[in-house]
């Protein structure tokens, strides 16, 4: 009797064990789906009409204050960038990587107006800013908080 009612047990276990295998197979393949889900649902850059939230903000030199005064700032909005004596209104969008964008700019400043096109690339967790225009050398920003209203050193 004992051996009979042990190999029920084993028989039964064997039973849920094999079930098991059934439920991971479909937990598995939402995971890989989830994880191309990112890359299919980005937009591409003809559809990009905003610059992106992880570019937008306050970016002073690296080694700057965050002081309004600072020549070397950038406000990053959603269709304009403001830089220390011109402004940059979007003309068009791409974003090669989600951590890198290109933008084309009208810019006016100083009583002049031009075209320009700059590549902006996050750094440190979005937390520098890299940028470059057309073949000129890269220069980085750090994110600021705000522009701080401080006296010129």
């Amino acid at each position: 009797m004992k051996r009979l009612t042990a190999m029920a047990a084993l028989a039964l276990l064997a039973a849920c064990s094999s079930e098991e295998p059934v439920p991971e197979a479909p937990a598995s393949e939402p995971a890989a789906t989830a994880s191309a889900s990112p890359a299919a649902s980005a937009a591409p850059a003809a559809e990009l009409n905003e610059i992106p939230a992880a570019f937008r903000g306050y970016w002073d030199a690296e080694t700057g204050s965050c002081a309004n005064w600072s020549d070397a700032q950038l406000t990053i909005e959603a269709r304009r960038v403001q830089f220390y004596e011109s402004l940059g209104e979007v003309t068009s969008l791409s974003q090669p990587a989600p951590d890198t964008l290109v933008i084309d700019f009208t810019m006016s400043g100083e009583g002049d107006t031009w075209t320009e096109q700059a590549t902006y690339r996050l750094l440190d967790g979005g937390q520098v800013l890299e940028s470059s225009f057309g073949d000129g050398e890269a220069f980085r920003r750090k994110r600021c908080e705000a522009l701080v209203d401080m006296p010129m050193e």
